[in-house]
């Protein structure tokens, strides 16, 4: 049985020491544990809609701001109501967030809509 507490104590030792240097690692590179922060916006034309999957594909231009060049790419959707006026083959303009290592369309719409 001691030899279990010790074991305990041990781990929970470990732990407390690892959380320091987590938080320190996200402070210097800028993360934050609920922020999500804007990236940039984009311009693009959409090629498939998926509701159910919570996704959009965009043949994109260039995002030089964050060194991403032109590509078609399923990007994540922030919420299914944002489904709701987007066509296929129409131009759009989005906007992306960076949320853990994944950037997400926070909103879309009809680059006519401008």
């Amino acid at each position: 049985m001691k030899l279990l507490t010790l074991s305990n104590r041990l781990l929970a030792a470990c732990l407390l020491a690892a959380v320091p240097a987590l938080s320190t690692h996200a402070l210097a590179s800028g993360e934050t544990a609920s922020a999500s922060a804007p990236i940039t916006q984009g311009v693009g034309v959409v090629r498939a809609v998926n509701p159910r999957a919570g996704t959009v594909s965009l043949d994109a231009g260039p995002i030089p701001a964050i060194g991403m060049p032109a590509m078609t790419m399923a990007y994540p959707v922030r919420g299914k109501s944002l489904f709701a006026r987007l066509r296929i083959g129409e131009e759009v303009r989005f906007t992306l967030v960076q949320r853990g290592e994944t950037m997400q369309i926070d909103s879309i719409e009809p680059a006519a809509a401008r």
